[in-house]
């Protein structure tokens, strides 16, 4: 299960996202700037290139922003981010930034130098035109580095994604509960992975770490976004150990974590699966 941001594409309520930020959830909360909630189906994804589409179960007419043709991206386009970074603040307006196309996404991403940060993940970002040209993916190895979904991978297949076809595998459709896991919540946040919140008696909690702890290497590996981290552990059993270096305030630590099953952990049944109570706006962008 996971947060983060979500733009309007329709007057009838479809709703563009991360993947990432769905996960497997079949359905998502909606907060919107009015303190006003909805609920969304989530019908598909296109998972490669990392962009989702929803329905706003409630009927009605929403304000929506046209999707532009982020084909005509060309390198050095003047391009606008927008987003809800660190989670939806009711004090403040979705922060403007403005930037370049480096890569005009093409094969994969649109990259630019519009800065992200955990939770703008599935906002939008605009041509000068005030169109819709891409979603915000992921954080590269550094803050100019930033990389987002063109819309064009949603537009040219919109019946199908609309009729709930998804386009290449979801990482999420298997919950292994045999899997191995460390037992924290993560986010992205400024290039690094970031333990939003550690499980109590999970082996993370048993090895020491901590609430905040900023993950900087695993198995002497530096690690810049939790997708990256999630490959790692993956690729383990429970039982196995993981050495991880963690920075908390001003001193580097390293830690020896022995995996956990997931099943004893996060429980037999994957995320979406079940009716699960409202989240709050500030939850971690993923579990």
């Amino acid at each position: 299960a996971g947060s983060g941001s979500g733009v309007v594409v329709s007057a009838d309520g479809y709703v563009l996202t991360a993947a990432h930020v769905v996960g497997n959830a079949s359905a998502m909360d909606l907060l919107f700037p009015d303190g006003s909630r909805k609920t969304a189906q989530v019908l598909s994804a296109n998972f490669p290139r990392d962009i989702a589409l929803m329905k706003i179960n409630e009927e009605g007419v929403y304000p929506f922003v046209d999707i532009g043709d982020s084909k005509k991206l060309k390198i050095t386009d003047i391009v606008i981010a927008m987003g809800h970074p660190g989670g939806f603040d009711v004090r403040r307006s979705p922060p403007i930034r403005i930037g370049r196309v480096y890569d005009p996404g093409e094969k994969r991403f649109i990259i630019t130098d519009c800065t992200l940060v955990g939770g703008d993940s599935g906002g939008p970002l605009f041509n000068l035109a005030g169109e819709l040209i891409g979603i915000h993916s992921s954080i590269g190895k550094t803050l100019a580095i930033n990389n987002h979904a063109p819309t064009h991978a949603a537009k040219d297949h919109w019946e199908a994604m609309k009729a709930g076809r998804n386009l290449g595998n979801n990482p999420f459709a298997t919950w292994d509960p045999d899997g191995p896991v460390i037992g924290v919540e993560l986010r992205n946040e400024d290039g690094h992975v970031v333990a939003t919140r550690v499980r109590p008696d999970s082996p993370a909690d048993k090895a020491g770490l901590e609430d905040e702890d900023i993950i900087l290497e695993i198995n002497n590996r530096s690690v810049s976004e939790y997708e990256g981290f999630i490959r790692q552990i993956n690729a383990k059993k429970p039982g196995q150990k993981v050495t991880l270096k963690v920075r908390r305030g001003d001193e580097t630590l390293d830690f020896s974590v022995r995996l956990g099953r997931r099943g004893d952990i996060f429980g037999n049944t994957p995320p979406g699966r079940e009716r699960q109570p409202p989240r709050t706006p500030r939850r971690p962008e993923f579990e």
